[in-house]
């Protein structure tokens, strides 16, 4: 019973590391391209309408980044 109680004890701790890691990565991959879209938008507000950010995903957030550099330019060329 004591071996199998260590045994358990390690296998959560390892699926509980791996969980927080995986959580880490996941919360930096979304976090990064909203804090650059939220300086892009402090720019545009500015009228600093030569912003462009570099789109670095292929999802919805790459999506949303590619909006943000089409707006930047048309509202430059008003």
């Amino acid at each position: 019973v004591k071996n199998t109680m260590n045994i358990a004890i390690r296998v959560t701790v390892a699926i509980l590391a791996v969980g927080l890691i995986t959580a880490f990565l996941l919360a930096h991959y979304v976090v990064i391209p909203i804090k650059l879209l939220a300086v892009g938008v402090e720019n545009i507000g500015k009228g600093n309408f030569d912003t462009e950010i570099k789109v670095k995903t292929r999802d919805e957030l790459g999506d949303l980044t590619r909006a943000f550099n089409k707006m930047a330019k048309g509202l430059k060329n008003l």
